[in-house]
């Protein structure tokens, strides 16, 4: 049984962390619009995560790296298969690129 950090998949949970950022977004926008409301550090504290969080740059980050940890997820837990030959590896990542390439409209997939 694999205990601590081999049992830990980072990017997949960081994946997970950001969507539930994303699909909350809306709430915890309004909660930090309520803590702002707050005397001291913490309502300064809340008054700059809410500037950040309302920022065009944030939201756009925010879904870059949606579409980009989603990608990364997938090719990590396909990678920590018990089975798993160097082919499998030049496969999966040919079929992802195109697949991840194509519906962004980029023709150009030819990497290896």
């Amino acid at each position: 049984m694999k205990i601590g950090l081999q049992k830990m998949r980072w990017l997949a949970s960081r994946y997970h962390a950001i969507t539930a950022l994303e699909k909350h977004y809306v709430t915890t926008v309004m909660n930090l619009q309520h803590k702002t409301g707050s005397t001291g550090e913490d309502g300064a504290r809340a008054k700059g995560i809410l500037k950040q969080f309302l920022s065009k740059k944030f939201v756009k980050h925010l879904y870059f790296l949606l579409d980009v940890m989603k990608i990364l997820s997938e090719l990590s837990k396909s990678f920590q298969q018990d089975q798993l030959c160097m082919t499998d590896v030049v496969v999966t990542l040919e079929t992802t690129m195109t697949m991840s390439w194509s519906s962004k409209g980029d023709a150009n997939t030819d990497i290896f």
